[in-house]
């Protein structure tokens, strides 16, 4: 499956890996399909519970080690200055791996680089949970 469905590319990295922003129930969709995560899944439930998308949704995709298209890393991060009505339902950034695997320390520079473009922290997480800057080798976001 291609990235074609996807409108909004955010950043192409050098390695020709993409940065797009999930911004509608489709997307959601297929970028739960390659990165083989629930992102589909909460994303739609994020709607119901918040009546919109308070959060930015978004999927890193590009070719896996036999040349397939994959979502390498999905993460949702909610602007600074935002309010939610649940704000138990996910945590301010959570970052996930292909297949729910670690995103750090593979993917920390992809990320960082993703934080830079779109202005907003995305602190070394996995599934929302904290991860100290020496174990992301992403080093600490200035």
């Amino acid at each position: 499956m291609s990235d074609t469905v996807f409108q909004n590319v955010i950043l192409e990295l050098d390695s020709g890996d993409r940065w797009i922003e999930i911004s509608n129930d489709d997307d959601a969709h297929h970028a739960g399909r390659l990165t083989q995560t629930a992102v589909g899944v909460f994303y739609k439930r994020e709607a119901d519970f918040e009546d919109g998308h308070p959060r930015r949704w978004f999927v890193l995709l590009g070719p896996n080690e036999a040349g397939v298209e994959i979502g390498k890393v999905a993460l949702c991060v909610l602007p600074p200055g935002i309010e939610v009505k649940n704000a138990d339902f996910v945590a301010d950034c959570h970052t996930t791996g292909y297949q729910n695997r670690k995103p750090y320390p593979r993917y920390a520079d992809e990320i960082a680089a993703l934080a830079d473009t779109i202005e907003i922290d995305l602190p070394p997480n996995i599934a929302g949970h904290l991860i100290a800057p020496e174990n992301n080798h992403g080093g600490p976001r200035p």
